[in-house]
């Protein structure tokens, strides 16, 4: 699990090695009213790049695999003030 701490309004770009079947399905967000999955596409290898918006503070998960196996999960911290 990787960590991230941001502000509101801020982009992330998370970009997630295929999996040893193939690609992963599209991520998942525990909460998509903080956490805005604003696109999601594969690329031929089976690489996923996905942009993720902080749309107001909070913290949620974001997790990209299957229900068993999972790729890859990040942390979303967002903080309605500038982070140092």
């Amino acid at each position: 699990m990787q960590r991230l701490c941001v502000r509101v309004g801020v982009t992330v770009t998370a970009v997630v090695p295929p999996g040893p079947a193939g690609p992963w399905p599209d991520p998942r967000t525990s909460s998509p009213m903080l956490a805005t999955i604003t696109s999601s596409t594969t690329d031929p290898d089976g690489t996923s790049r996905s942009t993720i918006r902080a749309a107001r503070p909070g913290a949620a998960t974001v997790t990209w695999g299957t229900q068993g196996t999972t790729a890859f999960t990040l942390q979303l911290d967002v903080a309605a003030y500038q982070v140092q």
